[in-house]
């Protein structure tokens, strides 16, 4: 596998951590649609040139937790070395693990706490709650916690904020090193350049879920008389992220080289989504569907490095 490293700024230092370097068994195939960006869909003058789509694809894992190939099924994989283990996962779509550019992980126990303005809200949870974090202990099984949720919602990657206290960080990157993430984080708040992403802002925000995010953030749009397609949206939660982030052909990406993070959706996840993939024209129709109608049950599995993190219960 890759060696994984968590950014950690703090007191404007910054802190560089390798994680496990233990190598995959073998390389593994994975045939299902397979799903990318290359470029900003909003910035071209035809949409579907940012996109990188296979009804029918391979990703081929290496040794190293590295994608080594992706394209059609029908043309790769017939060069596949013998015996690649393959697994069949036709009629789900993988892409990137999803990048959330902000939020916070001392806020994960008081998410959704009423309030009736932003400083009665700091007063009777945030402070509090972040206090408790000069615990070490306290510390770790929330972040394992928060980090679990991120991966049960399809987040690989995150930029994320600690509390003042230096042991609620490194709590977080013991977390982070135990699953192999690739996670930045810091204790003091000093904003990194995000352009065009998506962030849940948790636990000011109401939900783990990029899917969910984006529904929000679409209808926000339309409050403001702008139409946020889905291939936009699916955009800023991957490459447009990883892009912002300086990270880009590491992680946001399906392209050869890359590491092999991530997620296998579940188009027809519920009963509604199932009946109505049934009616879908268009690939943005499809990902309009997940970003309206989706959330953690759409997330069948999420992979870092190409090992398993998380896998849905039924």
């Amino acid at each position: 596998m890759p060696m994984k490293w968590a950014s950690s700024v703090a007191d404007a230092t910054s802190d560089f951590k390798d994680t496990m370097t233990t190598s995959l068994h073998s390389a593994c195939a994975y045939r299902a649609q397979l799903l990318y960006f290359v470029a900003d869909p909003a910035t071209l003058e035809d949409p579907a040139e940012a996109v990188r789509y296979h009804s029918d694809g391979l990703l081929l894992v290496n040794e190293q937790g590295q994608i080594q190939a992706c394209g059609d099924w029908a043309e790769l994989s017939q060069s596949l070395p013998a015996g690649t283990k393959t697994v069949d996962l036709s009629g789900k779509i993988i892409m990137p693990g999803m990048i959330d550019t902000h939020l916070h992980f001392p806020q994960t126990d008081i998410i959704a706490s009423p309030s009736s303005g932003l400083l009665p809200w700091l007063e009777t949870y945030t402070f509090p709650t972040e206090g408790r974090f000069g615990d070490s202990e306290h510390a770790r099984e929330v972040a394992g916690v928060f980090l679990d949720e991120l991966l049960r919602n399809g987040t690989t990657t995150a930029l994320v904020y600690g509390s003042v206290h230096r042991q609620s960080v490194d709590a977080f990157f013991e977390e982070s090193h135990e699953r192999n993430l690739r996670m930045i984080a810091g204790k003091s708040i000093r904003q990194s350049k995000v352009l065009h992403t998506l962030a849940t802002d948790v636990g000011g925000g109401t939900s783990f879920s990029m899917l969910r995010t984006m529904n929000e953030a679409h209808k926000v749009a339309r409050l403001n008389n702008y139409h946020l397609t889905a291939a936009s949206m699916f955009y800023m939660a991957t490459e447009g992220a990883a892009r912002a982030l300086d990270m880009q052909g590491q992680i946001g990406t399906l392209a050869p080289g890359a590491e092999a993070d991530f997620i296998v959706m579940d188009p027809k996840a519920t009963p509604l989504m199932a009946r109505r993939s049934t009616m879908l024209n268009s690939l943005e129709e499809q990902l309009f569907m997940l970003a309206l109608l989706g959330d953690d049950r759409c997330i069948q599995a999420s992979y870092s490095a190409g090992r398993c993190v998380h896998q849905r219960d039924h």
